[in-house]
């Protein structure tokens, strides 16, 4: 479900078109966009089918309790409804979000290696100047 970096949005005269193509080249967006994609697929279908069973002329309170009720205990307790779409796409996701921070992981990591030299070398430095001074002051 990636969109590829041209995509048919960004060639598109709409102006709403173009602030969403520029907003799915943020990959953090495109996660989210992802997800809440998945989540409401895979989520209105139940919406979906409680919607057939509250349609007709005759007065259906009872019905609509009884389909409301569990429609509102299916969704508080998410495993008991099968979301293969919101999984998937999670899996995405997440894929996105690691490839994004892949290069800040490697700079940190070079920094962090760099910010240890450093240190080791001024700890060096301030060795050798202090056993000098001692040295000196001693005699």
């Amino acid at each position: 479900m990636i969109l590829p970096k041209t995509s048919v949005l960004s060639y598109s005269t709409n102006p709403h078109s173009c602030v969403l193509s520029q907003k799915l080249q943020n990959p953090s967006f495109l996660a989210d966009f992802i997800i809440e994609a998945a989540a409401i697929a895979d989520g209105s279908l139940e919406l979906c089918r409680l919607t057939y069973v509250l349609e007709g002329d005759s007065p259906l309170i009872f019905v609509a309790f009884a389909a409301l009720n569990g429609f509102e205990q299916k969704f508080r307790s998410i495993d008991s409804i099968d979301m293969p779409k919101l999984a998937a796409a999670a899996a995405e996701a997440a894929d996105i979000i690691k490839e994004t921070l892949d290069p800040y992981r490697c700079a940190m990591a070079d920094a962090s290696l760099k910010l240890e030299c450093a240190k080791v070398s001024v700890e060096d430095f301030h060795q050798k100047n202090f056993s000098q001074k001692t040295l000196t002051s001693a005699t």
